[in-house]
Order: structure tokens, then C-alpha cells, then sequence
């Protein structure tokens, strides 16, 4: 069943937003299609549609003085990455793809700015580790640390159009830490989140826009669906910090 899913899910999400996922996944899949579960290292690749529904934020010191409130941002985003698996207790993760994010915020006379972004490169960098592992409970961590850059779009002021096109960068961190507990094919995990985020953006008539995340600490929950061998399936939904979904596919060559 799994081999007639995951290309399924390549047709679905091009390889081009980047939840957590399992924290345990690199004790997940034991073997692959080419290299044999006895070698101490292997290589994987997977792909990733992630669904943000909200993201708050505050205005940095150097934007107070715009009254800006009410900040928030939602969008979806393709990923793809590739992946090398130490021991199966390592994975060291490179993510590449693109998005599409909506943005809002309220500044000085309550006036409305709307505006949103595509294109551009999403991007980042990402390590899980197995920590303790006894019979089918897992506790592992997770970090990740990345950002987009030469997203574009348009923006309103209180519905109509600025002249200008405006233009984006992001930066965050994140750190997380997770239990799981294989069920036969099914994993189950749930964790604790920590992200910090940083939002520029450029070319709006009032100038630049420095936002901060406003929360911290979220909690997320999820679900692997693997028999170990070749392929992973994988569901999640996370709230705190932000509200987001995100389904993923992995396979273990």
C-alpha cells in the first residue's frame, strides 16, 4: 500500500513551510529499498505540504513608533528535502521549497494593512535525535533553524492598492522535544515546541516592517504510519505558538 501512496503524495505537493514532524523518525525506517539495514548509515528524501492558519505577531522597537497591532500571517507552503541518517539515531536535514503567505496588521489611525507573497525560496536546516529509547517508547529531540528569502507581492492600505511591490525575509529558530509509542504500523507523538521568528517587510510607503512572533511555547501532536521498511507516512498538527497542519511523505533509499 505504501509504495502506491507516497507518489501520490509527490503528485499532490511539488518538491519545491516546515513543521516538526516525528522527532523519533530517525529509528523509524529500519531499512530501505537499496542499502542494507546493516550499514551504520543511510541517506532519505521526502516531501512535505504544510498549511499555516495563523501566526501572531508584535512590532520590533524600530516599528513601535507605526502603532502597529493585530499582526498576523497564514499561508501554505512545498517542501522537499533530503535527508542523512547517522546510526538511526541521527537525522541531519536540508529543506528547500516555496509558499504562498497572507499578512494583516492594524498601525496608527486603525488603518488596514493587507497584503500577500509568493515565489521566493523557503529554506532551512534541521536535526532529530533519538535520546532514550525503551521497547517502543521513544523521547527525542528536534531543532531547526531557517527562513525565506526574494518573496514578493502587493499589499492594500484600507482596500486600496499600493503602488509599490513589496518584498519579504524571514528568519527563525526552533527547538522541540517529543514522546512516541509505536502501535504496530502506527506512531503516535506528541511534544513541546519553542520558535522564535522574525518578520521583515520592505518597500511599504510607511517603511520597513519589523515584526516579532508574539508566542513562544506551543504544543504539537502527530502521526507516523510506517512498517519500517522503505516508506513513511506522516500527519500533524500543532497550536501555540501558531495553528498549522502539515501532511509528509519519507522514503529511506
Amino acid at each position: 500500500m505504501f509504495r502506491f501512496l507516497l507518489p501520490a503524495l509527490f503528485s499532490i505537493f511539488p518538491l519545491c513551510s516546515v513543521p516538526i514532524g516525528n522527532p523519533s523518525a530517525p529509528s523509524l525506517l529500519e531499512q530501505g529499498f537499496f542499502i542494507p539495514d546493516t550499514s551504520w548509515t543511510n541517506f532519505q528524501s521526502g516531501v512535505l505540504g504544510d498549511w499555516l492558519s495563523q501566526q501572531r505577531f508584535r512590532a520590533r522597537t524600530s516599528s513601535q513608533s507605526f502603532g502597529l497591532h493585530r499582526a498576523e500571517l497564514r499561508g501554505e507552503s512545498q517542501i522537499g528535502n533530503i535527508t542523512w541518517n547517522i546510526a538511526e539515531r541521527l537525522n541531519i536535514q536540508v529543506e528547500l521549497g516555496s509558499g504562498r503567505f497572507y499578512w494583516q496588521w492594524k498601525q496608527v489611525g486603525n488603518t488596514a494593512i493587507l497584503g500577500h507573497f509568493s515565489g521566493g525560496m523557503l529554506w532551512s536546516g534541521s536535526a532529530k535525535l533519538v535520546i532514550l529509547e525503551i521497547k517502543d517508547t521513544s523521547l527525542a529531540a528536534d531543532a531547526h533553524a531557517g527562513g525565506w528569502d526574494w518573496m514578493k507581492g502587493h499589499a492594500t492600505s484600507n482596500g486600496v492598492p499600493l503602488a509599490r511591490t513589496v518584498r519579504s525575509e524571514m528568519r527563525y529558530w526552533q527547538a522541540a522535544a517529543a514522546l512516541s509509542q509505536k502501535i504496530n504500523s502506527f506512531i503516535p507523538y506528541i511534544g513541546v515546541a519553542a520558535n522564535r521568528t522574525r518578520l521583515k517587510i520592505r518597500k511599504l510607503e510607511s517603511g520597513i516592517g519589523w515584526l516579532r512572533s508574539r508566542h513562544t511555547l506551543g504544543l504539537f501532536l502527530g502521526c507516523t504510519l510506517s512498517k519500517g521498511t522503505d516508506i513513511a507516512l506522516n500527519v500533524e498538527w500543532r497550536g501555540g505558538f501558531e495553528q498549522g497542519a502539515a501532511v509528509s511523505g519519507q522514503i529511506r533509499f
